[in-house]
């Protein structure tokens, strides 16, 4: 089976609460009556707690659920086929990446030497926190809705000098 890209806002599976269970409508707002469809659904095994599901009417689509979590979050379930292709792309650009390496952090070292708040030696420093896993990378999605703070979003109350020490205090993911 090839996979191919899914309709997001385009017509799906619906899922809604029945007794103890759910019960699954398709495109036609009729209910599901396609053995094969509920057993893709039940092999899918969406949270109970997921809110607004969609579900693809297309066994081949490379998103299979959407929801939203207890959290208000959008989730997403992808076909399988479709999450071992975007690993294996990782796995390349990981490699990639350390090839090239040993060059950045060279680069990294040459400009944290240089003289003054410059540019380049700012960026250093962030790259070089980054790199030592002392820093996530921060996203303002995360900073403005759950306050959950990284490098990119760190704010001014986050940072203090003591003793001749920069101290990070701040809420991370």
């Amino acid at each position: 089976m090839r996979v191919t890209r899914s309709k997001l806002d385009g017509p799906g599976i619906a899922r809604k609460r029945r007794g103890k269970g759910f019960a699954y409508y398709g495109p036609d707002g009729e209910l599901l009556d396609d053995p094969d469809a509920e057993q893709r659904i039940r092999d899918l095994v969406i949270p109970p707690a997921w809110k607004n599901v969609w579900i693809s009417p297309r066994p081949s689509g490379h998103v299979q659920a959407v929801g939203i979590d207890a959290a208000g979050r959008k989730q997403y379930l992808y076909h399988e086929k479709w999450q071992q292709e975007r690993a294996e792309e990782k796995f390349d650009r990981v490699l990639e990446l350390s090839v090239r390496l040993p060059q950045w952090r060279a680069q990294v070292a040459k400009d944290l030497n240089r003289r003054g708040l410059v540019r380049e030696r700012v960026l250093a420093l962030a790259q070089q926190l980054l790199d030592r896993g002392y820093f996530r990378a921060g996203g303002e999605q995360s900073a403005e809705e759950f306050e959950h703070y990284g490098l990119a979003t760190l704010l001014c109350d986050h940072v203090t000098v003591r003793s001749g020490a920069v101290v990070f205090d701040y809420p991370a993911k």
